[in-house]
């Protein structure tokens, strides 16, 4: 008797298990993300924002996601089904910030990420100290094109000028004076003169120059020719390193030069090709940035093409009826041009109203927090990572186009008043 109402016992309490079982499974049901993983990466830091990437594996339906911020919920994306890029924004310099992402079903907590922890980069000073210089005196206009900064005391800079009864068409800082070059070029005539508007420098003793001539540390030399159809000045050159960079031109000209063989590109413009960039993307491949204009004029194509490390050419967006004679960034999170005035990419281009509204025609830096402008009438302007601060220090018969920016320095080369023109500012 005593077995039999134990017996009973156990099956009732068996039975009033599987009911709350039952009960328990329709009132929780299994989520659907059991099997899903998320991933949270930084990928950058300015002085006031973040990058970061979220990605899913075995998503099988679309997430409500909570990204945090140390610790508390700063953005919430419904519906996500898919690998995303998010921006967070309006955060303080030189702060360190921690970010994770959840997925929120039926109102609990998931998934959850690994925690992401950023320090945003500190702002620069806008400080500086200026020295300037004119050449070119008793001769034809001159106007200085672009320069580059080993240190303090080895600095180029090209163009060219007039000085002691001769063109001359380069200048190198030795940390006291300015000495004066005359670079020829090598042709089956013999040597020949040419104005130089860029240069290459892969090191200190290796640098090419735009006339086809290349600084070996002891002496100039001649590069294999241009043996293709390159009908153009050469407007601007980037590359990697000795045995690979990228030439533009005039008309849409651009070509490569690779393991000592010059390869013609096609830069789907015909207007002169202003400038060129490389900036590295998160896989650690180039990509070059193009700004094709016809300076000053209402005619030609205006645009910004970009070609990928295998040659293949697209074009990114750009208002046509703006001109484009520079783009630099300082990653691929952050693209400025410069033309007709400056403007920055964020979700679309935006005019930077802070920068003085003059013909801009270079924009170059060292990162978020250390960015400058140059252009017509004397216009440049420093970004320290928060503000932009304009030196109107210049003049008004100052035009400005070869630019190079280091930690703590800048050379700025152009023409004031129809001579050779240069500025060396130290941060301080």
């Amino acid at each position: 008797m005593v077995q039999k109402k134990f017996m009973l016992q156990l099956h009732l309490w068996a039975a009033l298990s599987l009911i709350a079982l039952s009960a328990y499974s329709c009132s929780e049901p299994a989520s659907p993300y059991g099997q899903t993983d998320i991933t949270l990466t930084a990928l950058d830091a300015s002085c006031t924002e973040v990058w970061l990437e979220l990605k899913f594996s075995n998503l099988t339906q679309p997430a409500n996601v909570a990204i945090q911020m140390d610790g508390k919920d700063h953005l919430r994306l419904l519906s996500l089904n898919r690998d995303t890029f998010l921006v967070i924004e309006d955060l303080e310099p030189s702060a360190n910030y921690s970010f994770r992402a959840i997925i929120r079903y039926e109102g609990k907590d998931d998934k959850i990420s690994n925690t992401v922890q950023v320090r945003t980069m500190d702002t620069t000073s806008h400080n500086f100290t200026w020295q300037t210089w004119t050449f070119g005196a008793g001769g034809p206009t001159a106007i200085l094109y672009d320069g580059f900064i080993f240190d303090e005391n080895n600095i180029w800079v090209t163009g060219h000028y007039y000085y002691n009864g001769d063109s001359h068409n380069a200048l190198q800082w030795n940390g006291v004076k300015w000495e004066e070059k005359r670079i020829l070029y090598q042709t089956q005539q013999g040597f020949s003169f040419a104005q130089i508007r860029s240069l290459h420098p892969s090191t200190h003793d290796n640098i090419f120059f735009s006339n086809g001539t290349r600084w070996n540390g002891k002496r100039f030399e001649s590069i294999p020719p241009l043996n293709i159809d390159f009908p153009a000045h050469i407007n601007k050159i980037w590359g990697t390193s000795p045995d690979n960079f990228y030439i533009a031109g005039d008309y849409g000209n651009l070509a490569q030069y690779r393991n000592g063989t010059w390869i013609k590109l096609n830069s789907g413009v015909n207007s002169d090709l202003q400038d060129i960039y490389g900036i590295w993307d998160k896989n650690n491949r180039y990509i070059i940035y193009g700004a094709a204009t016809n300076s000053l004029s209402t005619t030609g194509e205006k645009k910004i093409f970009r070609l990928m490390a295998d040659n293949q050419l697209n074009y990114f967006e750009w208002p046509e009826s703006l001109d484009v004679t520079s783009v630099w960034g300082p990653s691929e999170m952050r693209l400025y041009a410069a033309g007709s005035g400056v403007h920055v990419y964020k979700n679309g281009w935006k005019l930077l109203p802070e920068i003085d509204y003059l013909y801009s025609e270079r924009i170059r830096g060292t990162g978020h927090n250390n960015i400058f402008a140059v252009g017509h009438l004397g216009l440049v302007a420093h970004f320290n990572g928060v503000s932009w601060k304009n030196y109107r220090i210049f003049g008004s018969g100052t035009a400005f186009y070869g630019l190079h920016v280091t930690e703590k320095m800048v050379v700025i080369a152009g023409y004031k008043n129809s001579l050779g023109f240069i500025a060396l500012g130290k941060m301080y």
